[in-house]
């Protein structure tokens, strides 16, 4: 039987846990943690997965380990603004080819992509428009922060509540890209 990955860690999920933490006098909220077991030494690891309410969780494809790696592709998050949050797990040699596939959106849709240095992350992009009255500002349409763990990638895709007409084909692409790998 396949386990389901971690959206944080990428290790299959053994079990699920639900912690119940008290907010006030009659209030409670529920988080959800995914734990990991090691085989050989027993130990568990929890990755927190985030609130019970509030997350809207969808996934385009099966979440599950296989036995080439797969890159997977999850829709994990949906704010009140109507910004979205995705997550792609990739291995780290397929870095280049994502950045390639997000130069080409970004062509195909007179945006630029540009790497920002940041010292949170193992990468971090701005997939950004520039305004038409002042050319030398821009407004983001999307930011890409890319974690390493070992040699597996988190790519965090996040729109921004400015890109509805955008949106689409970024998720479109990120489909795209799943599937031909």
């Amino acid at each position: 039987m396949s386990k389901k990955v971690c959206p944080r860690c990428g290790r299959p999920i053994d079990w699920v846990e639900r912690h119940k933490v008290k907010t006030g006098v009659n209030s409670y909220r529920y988080y959800v943690l995914a734990v990991h077991v090691d085989k050989d030494t027993k130990k568990r690891r929890k990755c927190y997965l985030g609130p019970l309410e509030g997350y809207k969780v969808g996934m385009f494809r099966g979440n599950v380990i296989h036995t080439t790696f797969k890159p997977q592709l999850s829709l994990i998050n949906v704010y009140g603004d109507g910004s979205k949050t995705f997550l792609l797990i990739v291995k780290e040699d397929m870095l280049n080819g994502l950045v390639d596939m997000f130069n080409k959106l970004a062509s195909e849709l007179n945006i630029r992509l540009v790497e920002i240095p940041n010292p949170k992350f193992y990468k971090f992009y701005c997939l950004e428009k520039q305004l038409e009255l002042i050319p030398t500002l821009s407004t983001p349409i999307a930011y890409i922060s890319v974690s390493k763990h070992d040699q597996i990638l988190h790519v965090y895709v996040s729109t921004t509540t400015s890109t509805k007409e955008y949106e689409e084909h970024i998720i479109k692409t990120l489909k795209e890209y799943v599937n031909q790998s």
